[in-house]
């Protein structure tokens, strides 16, 4: 409850995140029914535009200030970031240099012959350090961010062979990735993140039968595993 003697109210969020996943439909209204109080407010200072249109026109305004240091992301990410928010962040100086990274990749590595997700690796240490790489189709348009990797992955499964199966072989391949750069970054935190339950689930499974300490798992030492798997609303705002 507020105070009467209560004459100022600070509101801090994300007036982007993902709203909670909910089961149902709902009529189109004004005001959001799951919104946010931040974003709201956001809403009131831009009512000319459409529900799904809002967006902040200036770092701030009478109502309105946002922060544009970022401690979590190297400046390759922010510009990303910067295609949502249309807004210029500051990187700061916390995060290892994406050249570094790339060195310790090349370096475990090495020269000799390595699989698949080696190949995949080598190809993201070669566009970190050179912008380009044999092994990666660089983007002809746009924005060329070099810590932003996609990995298509195609299989000789049937047509109609079942969706469990081919989540099983994804999640084979994370897991291969996952131990890989676990072995690379011997103390960096790594996350992966999933749009479904079962993924993560099997995701779980698999990294668990390499030996590997999950963040909160019944299994792990300690709770504080350097491992985090788990979907994407779960992980807003984790690190």
């Amino acid at each position: 409850m507020l105070s009467n003697c209560m004459t100022d109210i600070l509101v801090a969020g994300d007036h982007l995140q993902l709203a909670p996943i909910l089961k149902g439909s709902y009529p189109r209204s004004e005001c959001e029914l799951f919104g946010s109080i931040l974003h709201c407010l956001v809403r009131g200072s831009e009512r000319s535009m459409p529900l799904d249109d809002i967006s902040i026109s200036s770092s701030q305004s009478d109502i309105f200030f946002q922060l544009e240091e970022n401690f979590r992301m190297n400046s390759q990410l922010c510009n990303f970031v910067e295609l949502i928010y249309q807004k210029r962040f500051q990187p700061m100086p916390v995060r290892r240099e994406l050249l570094h990274m790339a060195r310790n990749i090349t370096d475990h590595l090495g020269g000799t012959s390595v699989p698949t997700v080696g190949r995949f690796l080598k190809g993201m240490a070669e566009v970190m350090q050179l912008g380009k790489s044999e092994m990666m189709l660089i983007p002809p348009a746009g924005p060329k961010p070099s810590a932003l990797f996609l990995m298509n992955l195609s299989t000789s499964l049937e047509r109609f062979s079942p969706m469990e199966t081919h989540l099983q072989m994804e999640a084979k391949v994370v897991g291969r990735l996952v131990l890989a750069l676990s072995s690379i970054f011997e103390e960096e935190s790594i996350f992966v993140v999933t749009p479904h339950r079962v993924q993560r689930s099997l995701v779980s499974k698999e990294l668990t039968s390499f030996g590997l300490e999950l963040h909160g798992s019944e299994r792990a030492k300690t709770k504080s595993g350097r491992i985090w798997v788990d979907t994407t609303e779960r992980l807003q705002g984790v690190k």
